[in-house]
């Protein structure tokens, strides 16, 4: 699930939840900002073990590494991305600090921003 779409944290967790009751293990769609990306982080780090295993497997995740502004400079994190694991940030709420002026530069509202130029 993405959940940005699916109505935040709470629907997913919702969707995880039944889900695994049919034995699907899912991974979360995360593509756009450091945003997404630390609540799809979050929303892992607190599924529940699927019924009939001992342990919990390690999870999957959709980690999109192509060139984006939007999640590079948007936020701020103390995220670690290490042998194809992602240590979560231990920081307050998500765990990233917004970047004011990368949010001025993308706003739409802005007629000089990137987005506005790119919709134009």
């Amino acid at each position: 699930p993405d959940i940005c779409a699916t109505g935040g944290l709470s629907e997913a967790k919702k969707i995880a939840t039944l889900a695994s009751c049919h034995g699907v293990e899912i991974v979360p769609h995360s593509w756009g900002t450091g945003i997404a990306l630390s609540a799809a982080l979050h929303f892992l780090a607190n599924l529940d073990i699927m019924p009939g295993r001992l342990k919990s497997p390690d999870c999957l995740m959709e980690f999109d590494r192509t060139e984006n502004g939007l999640r590079d400079e948007l936020t701020s994190s103390s995220m670690q991305y290490k042998n194809g694991y992602i240590q979560i940030s231990d920081s307050p709420g998500l765990g990233f600090e917004l970047n004011e002026d990368a949010l001025c530069k993308y706003s739409s509202k802005d007629p000089e921003s990137e987005l506005a130029k790119a919709l134009a």
